[in-house]
């Protein structure tokens, strides 16, 4: 309990600090733009109070249940989930005493927001003032308003029952009765102004309430489990008479009503909601009716199919991705020059030794992106199927519909076995060799690059198989038979194809290459090295980032990628080339039907790849995992600042890094890459099937 109070008392200590300098220091300096350029501080202020709290959305005003005074903080998390722009657009209608507190009082004030002091007279020139303001702003906000005036606590829920009781209406166990002048006269303001295309019923639920600010420092408690409903109402549905009538114009007939009845009919329809979610005792199964969710951001209802592509995100997510971008650069570079080169000289001198060193420091750099992806941009990793063993060489056969599945795997197999992430191998595009520190780091990871012509890269993939074998170590190689990702290029070419030779048009799929996986195949039954195929199915349900270049162009990604494995056994595959290419095409076949099922739900959350079973595997992230996560994170970060540190201060850093990098590049120019040193030095085994039983037993 002392930790906890501890912790809270650090928490709103740091609030307090934050908005009084950045009140001052960020904000103070540029109120005289309110008088020169009022646009230019509207944008300021907006993104500055955003960046604290952290493509414009609809116009709109949302109103919630005020449960406790702390609804409108947790309803940040839940906007910043939605949209992170949401923080910057969103205003809040609060008690006027509020912009009296020091720091944060000033910066709400900054903000814009609206201050009421619960007198309609003072209140109702209030609103208009800001709603005309907001209007000539030229900007889309959405307007926070708690239609019951107060949150529930034990005065204010006596109070509404006591009004219930006066006007014979129910008494609510779970929300007070709605205070209906503010929010008629609020509607009728913004629709004077043109400023509203959206009403947004929101709902809250807690498993443990914290009621204020001041219980909060007392106890030290937050609620673990918050939960939010969010159902959207289009204005357009609506018509607002001059006497302030409300009715829908989908009802066929047409029922006439004032907003304050509207309001209280919602109300009602809350308390129904919150009854049931309260219903149930176990804390965790709580949760409101998923059909009730709507975007805030898109007036359209999801459509079934793939989700489009990203195409334009905000400046902030653009500054994020390239520092996300150059972070990552600079890690390959140092990693390779600074921890891998160093140590070639066991390539020659103890082929083994220096094989697992770089496999380890290589996985270990795969989980840095991961824990990135995963903990700091928020994406939801879904992992169904068959386990993937580190212990048996195999191949992972997977559909390219971004160029970015690669990346977005190695979550999935840190969460079935970290070690995956020091055996897995990749086929990849030759050019990829040839980008400074990660070309070096995935050339010593003996990786396989391919120029795409299979005349060329028969015998480099030759070369890299065998050497998997002659390591004595079990390789998980990931191919794409695909042989590109699925865009637009990629899809004309498969549809080309299918017209050619008479074959089905792909939505989900392209058409797989099937040269080049027989060839693999084959080599490695006469090498002995392969005992299952994997293989791997990726869906993207809310949305597309197609290539690496749009981490950097956009900073965004998905937030729901969901991976399923199917486990298969050589033996299962026949042996000569039209066995093994008819196998390939009919599980292109039925991937193409999983995926049309799985984008077949026109909601994103709902978008599974095993529905209703129970007894497929799902693999999950554990607590232990996340923190290993966050101690690869601050090891990879605190490697490139040291290093970077060493370098602008120390010049032999510098001659050692350039000898690095010309090291790497000679290798590049007079071996074709340092992937195919390593092999001149390891042991060839004749007799792959004798050492294979020696291992097992």
């Amino acid at each position: 309990m002392i930790i906890k109070r501890i912790k809270t008392f650090l928490f709103v200590t740091l609030l307090f600090f934050s908005t009084f300098y950045g009140s001052i220091f960020v904000l103070f300096p540029f109120v005289f733009c309110i008088k020169l350029s009022p646009n230019i501080w509207r944008f300021i202020a907006d993104r500055a109070v955003a960046f604290w709290l952290t493509l414009p959305a609809a116009l709109s005003i949302i109103i919630m249940n005020h449960r406790t005074r702390l609804d409108w903080m947790f309803l940040w998390n839940a906007l910043y989930k939605i949209n992170p722009w949401l923080l910057v657009t969103e205003k809040i209608s609060l008690k006027e005493p509020l912009k009296n507190y020091i720091g944060i009082g000033w910066a709400m004030q900054c903000a814009g927001y609206l201050f009421l002091h619960r007198d309609f007279k003072t209140d109702q020139k209030n609103m208009e003032l800001a709603i005309e303001y907001y209007s000539k702003s030229g900007n889309n906000y959405q307007i926070l308003l708690f239609p019951e005036g107060t949150d529930k606590g034990k005065s204010a829920t006596d109070k509404s029952n006591e009004f219930a009781r006066k006007k014979g209406l129910p008494q609510y166990d779970n929300v007070l009765h709605p205070r209906t002048t503010g929010f008629e006269h609020m509607i009728s303001t913004m629709k004077k102004y043109n400023y509203i295309s959206s009403i947004y019923d929101v709902t809250v639920g807690y498993d443990e309430i914290t009621q204020s600010e001041i219980d909060l420092i007392i106890s030290g408690k937050i609620p673990k489990f918050i939960h939010f409903d969010v159902k959207r109402y289009n204005i357009k549905d609506f018509v607002i008479d001059e006497k302030k009538q409300i009715f829908s114009s989908k009802d066929s007939c047409i029922i006439k009503s004032s907003p304050g009845d509207y309001l209280k009919k919602l109300w009602a329809d809350k308390e129904q909601k919150l009854e049931k979610f309260y219903q149930q005792k176990n804390i965790s199964k709580r949760c409101f009716l998923a059909d009730s969710l709507d975007d805030i951001i898109h007036d359209n209802k999801y459509i079934m199919g793939e989700p489009e592509t990203v195409t334009t995100s905000p400046f902030y997510f653009k500054l994020c991705g390239i520092f996300i971008a150059f972070l990552l650069f600079l890690s390959t570079l140092f990693g390779s020059i600074f921890m891998l080169w160093p140590f070639t000289f066991l390539i020659v001198i103890y082929p083994s030794l220096w094989r697992r060193f770089a496999d380890i420091l290589v996985g270990l750099w795969f989980l840095f992106p991961a824990g990135l992806l995963e903990l700091c941009y928020g994406i939801k990793f879904t992992a169904t199927g068959d386990l993937i063993s580190h212990k048996t060489p195999a191949i992972i056969i997977m559909n390219h519909r971004t160029r970015l599945d690669w990346l977005f795997f190695w979550n999935v197999l840190y969460r079935m076995d970290p070690i995956l992430l020091t055996t897995e191998k990749i086929i990849l595009k030759f050019f990829l060799k040839l980008i400074p520190g990660a070309g070096y780091s995935m050339c010593c990871n003996a990786f396989i690059f391919l120029k795409r012509t299979f005349l060329k890269d028969q015998a480099s993939i030759d070369t890299i198989l065998t050497y998997y074998r002659d390591t004595q170590n079990p390789y998980q190689i990931l191919l794409f038979p695909e042989g590109t990702d699925k865009d637009d290029l990629g899809v004309a070419r498969s549809n080309a194809y299918a017209e050619k030779f008479g074959l089905e048009k792909y939505e989900y799929v392209l058409h797989p290459r099937t040269t080049g996986f027989i060839h693999i195949v084959k080599k490695l039954r006469e090498l002995n090295y392969i005992d299952f195929i994997y293989d791997v199915t990726v869906g993207y349900a809310d949305k597309i980032v197609q290539g690496e270049d749009d981490i950097v162009k956009l900073g965004v990604f998905p937030k729901n990628i969901h991976f399923n494995v199917q486990k298969i056994s050589i033996e299962d595959i026949g042996e000569s080339d039209e066995e093994i290419e008819k196998w390939l095409k009919v599980k292109w076949e039925e991937k193409e039907k999983k995926l049309k099922e799985f984008y077949s739900n026109d909601d994103p959350n709902l978008r599974t790849f095993h529905k209703n079973d129970k007894t497929t595997n799902h693999f999950i992230l554990t607590n232990h995992a996340k923190r290993e996560m966050v101690m690869t994170i601050v090891f990879w970060i605190l490697m490139v600042c040291s290093i970077f540190y060493l370098m602008i201060t120390y010049i032999p850093f510098v001659i050692f890094f350039c000898s690095g990098f010309l090291f790497f590049t000679f290798c590049q120019i007079f071996a074709g890459g340092i992937e195919f040193i390593m092999p001149k030095f390891v042991k060839s085994i004749d007799n792959y099937n004798t050492e294979r039983k020696n291992l097992k037993t």
